[in-house]
């Protein structure tokens, strides 16, 4: 039997201003951490056919990946994770700082390279 249909409520936390050029050593932590989560796709999709199939498909879908947005860029790192559990990925998308956020993904990538 079936129920009511169920009621969500959904809100959208104010992720952290993050501004490029504003803090220049907060620039080039966030740039190092981007290069390097970029470097890990690569060098996991040369491993894994897998893993290279994924970033394939998930590519073009232009709005998931945008360099000049840490935030977009952790997510799409985290989403390539297909060994992450549901907690370690969890976390990565409660982040609001970006550079811990990206921090994460890439701790999820590195897995991958395991």
């Amino acid at each position: 039997e079936v129920g009511p249909p169920i009621d969500v409520t959904v809100s959208h936390w104010d992720r952290l201003k993050y501004v490029r050029g504003e803090d220049s050593s907060r620039d080039d932590t966030i740039r190092a951490l981007s290069q390097e989560v970029l470097g890990t796709i690569r060098e996991v999709a040369q491993m894994n056919a897998l893993f290279k199939e994924q970033v394939v498909n998930l590519v073009p879908s232009s709005h998931m990946f945008d360099m000049n947005d840490p935030y977009r860029l952790a997510d799409f790192a985290a989403a390539l994770s297909i060994g992450g559990d549901a907690e370690d990925l969890q976390a990565v998308l409660e982040e609001k700082d970006p550079e811990l956020r990206l921090h994460k993904s890439l701790v999820l990538l590195s897995k991958e390279k395991e």
